[in-house]
């Protein structure tokens, strides 16, 4: 059998380079992304896990050569103080308006202009719609907005069928 000399150098090197490498996986793995976390699924999907959360969905109408959709994407999404206000509180749903189902849900909503950006409610009824881009505190300003509207609307709902039974008796 032919004898090897290894050097004790050579496999503390290969050693330490084999940690470093699983340390990034590791890491990479496990890093939890800051900012407004979006649906993966169809639009009939989001409505139905809104349902199930009593959320609201957001929808962000976008094509992709829109500029003030890229710093929407870029700046205001990825922000972490939005991100876990709308993430708790909020389904947050991405349409292309240019893009297989995205032209008929763009298209439902009468959406003309980039960034369009929908509130509604897991019927898909609109709660706002915004047009253009938003900082990060200009998205949450309309979020609360909408939070505020949807709030509204679920305590007259509330009135209106207490009213209705009320009067029957």
């Amino acid at each position: 059998f032919p004898s090897h000399d290894i050097d004790a150098g050579c496999i503390f090197t290969i050693m330490k380079n084999w940690i470093i490498v699983l340390l990034s996986i590791i890491s990479f793995s496990t890093v939890k992304a800051d900012g407004i976390e979006f649906f993966h699924g169809t639009f009939e999907e989001a409505k139905a896990a809104a349902r199930n959360s009593g959320k609201i969905i957001f929808i962000d109408c976008y094509t992709t050569w829109c500029g003030p959709c890229k710093m929407l994407q870029n700046s205001t999404f990825p922000d972490a103080k939005l991100g876990e206000f709308f993430n708790s509180r909020i389904i947050s749903f991405k349409v292309d308006c240019e893009k297989d189902a995205g032209i008929d849900l763009c298209r439902s909503y009468s959406v003309t202009a980039y960034p369009t950006l929908l509130f509604v409610d897991s019927e898909g009824r609109i709660i706002r719609k915004a047009l253009g881009y938003r900082t990060p505190d200009g998205l949450m300003e309309e979020a609360k907005q909408a939070l505020g509207n949807m709030t509204a609307y679920r305590d007259w709902e509330t009135d209106r069928k207490s009213t209705r039974l009320n009067s029957s008796h």
